[in-house]
């Protein structure tokens, strides 16, 4: 797993040892006692393939050792998941679903700056959890930001998932668009706007994030889409909020993404660009991953200029 960009020394109350192995949960969020993570504080965290590839991990200019979509070395044989648990009420599984829990289990890094309300919440990858992105607030460095970390609602050999993508995938994304519009209202609930909350995903949670904020009938401070693509281009279209042509988007993807081949993202995006969706779509020399100081820079631009509440271009 990459490592982040001369990254500064780890300290306690971000991402060193004393503060990674506590959740932190000051907000009144839902939490699900059957999901606890499985990675541990400190570890490197699990990765996506399939439909979804690499775990995006922490953005870095060099390799590292390179582990499979189950979290172990690669060329190991997987194991079957950990355990199963109790579906939603109301969602119709299809064979080979991950059995959902009924609320998301979040985990809250707190900003630097205290009493802030800004808040932004990320989606991980495939096989991925919060453990993977507890790096940052270390390499962001926006000092008023809290970031709320999200695991999905189905397990995944050692990790969550958002939807089944080896079947049909109609059914969880719905579950979890509405598990996210659920938790969307309890942040709002918890003092955290709607127009100072930014939502961001990679590869899976990109999917879920451009879902929900189409859909959403407040206006967001922003919506950063990394690696991902979109399900259902003429079903979103026929479903778009009264809003959602005021959402800020930031898509990014990779030009040498081997298991989201970009094509197919760039012709759906531009439809929805098309259809006056104000999404900016940044192509980036990278695979699926989040490609290093640049592509932070890009996405902490961003997010900079949709929390100060200006206009941003539209392409």
């Amino acid at each position: 797993m990459p490592s982040p960009p001369n990254s500064p020394a780890k300290t306690s109350g971000r991402s060193g040892s004393s503060s990674t192995s506590k959740t932190l949960n000051p907000v009144s969020l839902m939490v699900d006692p059957l999901i606890t993570g499985t990675a541990q504080a400190g570890s490197e965290p699990t990765g996506e393939s399939g439909r979804g590839g690499l775990a995006a991990g922490p953005p870095a200019d060099r390799p590292a050792r390179k582990r499979d979509r189950h979290g172990g070395e690669s060329g190991q044989r997987p194991g079957p998941p950990r355990r199963r648990l109790a579906p939603a009420v109301g969602l119709a599984f299809t064979p080979g679903m991950k059995r959902a829990a009924s609320a998301l289990h979040t985990v809250l890094l707190p900003a630097a700056v205290k009493d802030s309300r800004q808040l932004w919440i990320m989606l991980h990858g495939l096989g991925d959890s919060v453990e993977g992105y507890r790096w940052m607030p270390e390499v962001f460095v926006l000092p008023t930001v809290n970031y709320l970390l999200v695991n999905a609602p189905d397990e995944y050999f050692g990790g969550y998932s958002w939807f089944d993508f080896e079947g049909d995938m109609q059914p969880g994304i719905e579950r979890s668009r509405r598990l996210l519009n659920e938790l969307l209202a309890r942040t709002a609930a918890d003092g955290f706007p709607p127009e100072q909350t930014i939502l961001g995903g990679f590869s899976q949670g990109c999917l879920m994030a451009l879902e929900v904020a189409a859909r959403y009938p407040h206006r967001l401070a922003g919506v950063v889409g990394i690696s991902g693509f979109v399900r259902d281009v003429d079903g979103l279209l026929r479903e778009l909020s009264p809003v959602a042509r005021e959402q800020r988007f930031l898509v990014t993807h990779g030009t040498c993404d081997p298991l989201l081949p970009i094509e197919a993202t760039r012709r759906d995006i531009a439809r929805l660009q098309a259809a006056g969706l104000n999404i900016t779509w940044r192509e980036l020399p990278k695979e699926h991953t989040i490609a290093g100081r640049a592509e932070v820079e890009l996405i902490r631009d961003f997010v900079r200029a949709a929390l100060a509440g200006g206009d941003l271009p539209r392409e």
